[in-house]
Parts: C-alpha cells; structure tokens; sequence
C-alpha cells in the first residue's frame, strides 16, 4: 500500500513538473518571437489576408489565407513575400504556390523562414517563380549558387562541375548511390577463395 502511495505522489510530480516545463517553455517562445506587419498587394483575380505574423531574431512565420475572388478556376499561382529587415532591406524572398483553387474558394498557407531581425514583409502577386534548381538550401537558409553572398561566385560552374548539386537531396542520394554501386563492383570483382583467405584469417586471429 505504501509503495502504490509513493508511485502515485512521484506520478503526480512528474505530471506537475511537466506542466510546469510546458508553461515555461510556451512563455519563452512567446517572449522571443514579436509580431510582424507589413503590406499585401491584391490583384484582380485573388486576394491575401495575413492572419498572423511573428518573427524572432534569426526565424519567422506567417500565416496567410488566399481567396479567389474571380468566377475562373485557378490552376496555378504564384505569391512572392519579401521580407524586410530592421535597417529597411530585402533579407529573405519566399515564393508560394497556389493550385487548384475554384471561384470563392480559398487556401490557407504558412510560410516558414530564416532571417535575422525581420521587421516587416510585402506580399503580392507574381505571374512567374525563379527557377530553384540553382537555390542551394541549408537548414532552412536559401543561397543562390550562382551568385553566393553577392560575391559573384558561381558554384554552378567550377571547371565545369555543378558544385551546387552535392547540397541538394538529389545530389546527395546520386552520391551515396554512385559509392553503393562502386563497393558492389568492388565486391563482386574479389574471387570466391579471396573471402575464404579473409575468413580464415580472421578466425586464426580470434
């Protein structure tokens, strides 16, 4: 009985302690992110509403609702937000794809960004997105490889090689499957006796 006591007061702690854990840690991440506001551009065709904005000091999100407010169906559309920072200047630009969207309907999207001291955002309509291919993407931080940091470097292009493809999800299983099959090839060239040598080796040396 006193056992069955004891295990119920440490269960209670541990919920307690818990809940405690959960309210401090909701109450710092409040603390650290501030809201954010900014312009959105309507067009004819649709329209954006911002329904929440906050950003802290090297992250951020937004959360938009896009409506249709034409009587045509939208297959495909774009929105471009560009992100200000705290002196004025573009820091970050996220692109949104909008699809399959019927007259007076609409989506709700949340955009999720890296950025330091974002202040503000601008939204609007863009008829086209940049080609991404050459978009090398870290963590969540978006660089352009042919241009890094501004400083005209082109990792597309060293003597000939597409640098930018090794930070990319498919570059990375291309190499890892180009590896796989070269230690297969490796493998299947050794003769059967090779690995009877090998084995008898290593059961001598146990």
């Amino acid at each position: 009985m006193d056992r069955m006591k004891t295990f119920f007061i440490y269960f209670l702690l541990f919920v307690g302690l818990f809940i405690i854990l959960n309210v401090l840690e909701n109450g710092l991440i409040s603390s650290m992110f501030s809201t954010v506001k900014g312009t959105s551009i309507n067009n004819d065709t649709m329209s954006i509403e911002v329904t929440d904005s906050k950003a802290s000091n090297v992250n951020g999100y937004m959360n938009v609702k896009i409506t249709n407010d034409s009587k045509n169906y939208i297959n495909e559309a774009y929105a471009k937000v560009d992100l200000i920072d705290e002196y004025g200047f573009t820091s970050a630009t996220k692109y949104v794809t909008i699809e399959d969207l019927n007259p007076g309907d609409y989506k709700d999207y949340r955009i999720r960004y890296k950025g330091n001291n974002i202040t503000g955002y601008n939204i609007e309509f863009v008829s086209e997105i940049p080609d991404k291919s050459n978009i090398i993407n870290i963590l969540g931080w978006e660089f352009d490889a042919t241009n890094i940091f501004g400083t005209g470097i082109d990792l597309t292009d060293i003597n000939g090689y597409n640098l930018a493809e090794n930070f990319s999800l498919s570059g990375i299983l291309r190499f890892f499957r180009r590896q796989w099959n070269y230690g297969i090839s490796m493998a299947s060239s050794i003769p059967v006796w090779g690995y009877v040598l090998a084995a008898l080796v290593i059961l001598l040396n146990i």
